[in-house]
């Protein structure tokens, strides 16, 4: 659930600064037996003043009324499930920004043999 709660927060923030017109990209798939989840659009980025793309939690590079704590627990969270969070910005002609989380792929168990005499 909290993984779930991390993409929506993170679409919902380039929702909200993205600005009127702009395109949001959201793309699911598997590389190098890991599983990724990227969302990206068009928007105006993150500023680059310090070179650190994810701030430290309750950074005083927050936005006015925030915490300045979306993208640092976003982080904590996804390297609490053994994966990383990448980001970029700008994404392309010095606009954009792009977060991929990226996590180990989970092998299914084998489900246990049923007792002879119980259907499966």
């Amino acid at each position: 659930d909290w993984l779930r709660q991390i993409a929506g927060g993170i679409i919902g923030n380039a929702v909200k600064h993205g600005g009127p017109g702009h395109v949001l990209k959201l793309t699911t798939g598997t590389e190098a037996g890991e599983s990724f989840c990227e969302i990206a659009d068009d928007g105006p980025g993150l500023p680059q003043d310090d070179g650190n793309l994810v701030p430290q939690r309750f950074s005083a590079s927050a936005a006015p009324g925030s915490f300045g704590i979306g993208l640092a627990l976003a982080q904590c969270v996804t390297e609490m499930h053994g994966g990383r969070l990448t980001v970029q910005s700008p994404v392309s002609d010095g606009r954009g920004f792009a977060v991929r989380i990226i996590l180990p792929q989970l092998v299914a168990a084998t489900p246990p043999r049923m007792a002879e005499g119980i259907p499966a």
